[in-house]
C-alpha cells in the first residue's frame, strides 16, 4: 500500500509542476512550489477525511517524493 501512496503522490506532484508551468508561462520555482502543495495537501485531506493520522507525519519519504518529483516536472536544475 506504502509503494501505491508514494507512486500517487509522484504523479501529482509532476503533473501539478506541468500544469502551473502552462499558467505562469516559465516561473519554474512557483511551480515547483504549487506542485508540491497540491500532492502534499491533497494526501492530508484524504488522511484527515478518513479520520488518520496524515501521511506526511508517519513518513519522510512522502515529502522527499513530492519534492523529487515536483523538481522534475517544473524542470529545475
Amino acid at each position: 500500500m506504502e509503494i501505491i501512496l508514494l507512486i500517487g503522490i509522484a504523479i501529482f506532484s509532476y503533473d501539478g509542476a506541468k500544469i502551473a508551468l502552462g499558467y505562469n508561462s516559465g516561473d519554474r520555482i512557483k511551480a515547483c512550489l504549487f506542485a508540491f502543495i497540491s500532492a502534499v495537501g491533497g494526501g492530508v485531506l484524504r488522511d484527515l477525511a478518513y479520520n488518520k493520522t496524515p501521511c506526511v507525519i508517519n513518513d519522510k519519504w512522502t515529502i522527499i517524493v513530492a519534492l523529487f518529483f515536483s523538481v522534475l516536472g517544473a524542470g529545475i536544475k
